[in-house]
């Protein structure tokens, strides 16, 4: 039998502004959907941001900013 997978208080503490940000970004689609077409995020869109552990991909010292609604640099030219 497989070993239940333990939840630290950190995964939880992620797991939140995942969920605060993705409430963020529901609104955003509701409230402009009349004039860009599209109320929701796409379902396999939204799993995946649901998914993608966010704060792993930004500099050290800015992990919680990865979860903010905004660009953010994550070096090469590159944004998350």
């Amino acid at each position: 039998m497989a070993k239940p997978k333990t939840v630290s208080p950190d995964d939880r503490l992620w797991e939140r502004a995942r969920r605060k940000l993705l409430t963020q970004i529901d609104a955003d689609f509701a409230a402009t959907g009349d004039y860009t077409g599209r109320a929701r995020v796409n379902p396999l869109i939204r799993l995946a941001m649901a998914r993608v552990p966010r704060h792993l991909f930004v500099p050290p010292g800015e992990e919680f900013l990865a979860y903010e609604d905004h660009a953010l640099a994550i070096g090469y030219g590159q944004t998350i």
